[in-house]
């Protein structure tokens, strides 16, 4: 992270053979590191004067270099897991705001359906009250037509008599 992310450089220490030329190696532009050519003559003196402290100190370099680089990786992998949870995080926010949203939309359509049930309740009811006014003005000609009846049963009775006198 310090490398790739901050752009640090590792430290190369004073006393390393060549340390400016070490710290070179590390530059972030291509032009400005060394070639292989530049190192080879500047460690050639190193190594034909035994230069197994410096071999090592490669070796240790190269052992630290592949831990920034495994440390790297594994810090890649933790941010892309991370970058999916957060992914997964916004879909769960979206997929709550749209069921708050049809939510809101079943209260608003609960609402519209209370109204509407109202409407009809009111509308049952008067058509209740009238059909109990056609059954009231139903049976009152019933009842007329049964006096009716009555009359003229008595009619014919009373006009019966007088036809057989006549």
């Amino acid at each position: 992270m310090a490398v790739c992310v901050q752009q640090r450089t590792p430290l190369v220490p004073q006393d390393a053979p060549a340390d400016a030329l070490l710290r070179r190696c590390f530059e972030r532009s291509p032009t400005q590191r060394p070639t292989a050519a530049d190192l080879a003559q500047a460690f050639a003196s190193d190594v034909s004067e035994g230069g197994e402290g410096l071999a090592r100190h490669l070796a240790d370099q190269e052992a630290k270099t592949e831990e920034v680089t495994r440390v790297n990786s594994r810090m890649t992998q933790e941010n892309a897991r991370l970058q999916r949870q957060v992914e997964d995080m916004r879909h769960q926010a979206s997929l709550s705001d749209s069921l708050d949203k049809a939510s809101a939309d079943n209260a608003a359509m609960a609402e519209l359906f209370a109204e509407a049930l109202k409407e009809r309740e009111k509308e049952a009811k008067g058509a209740a009250e009238k059909m109990a006014s056609l059954q009231e003005d139903v049976q009152h000609l019933e009842d007329q037509e049964a006096i009716t009846e009555e009359v003229t049963r008595a009619l014919e009775l009373v006009h019966s008599p007088s036809e057989a006198e006549a």
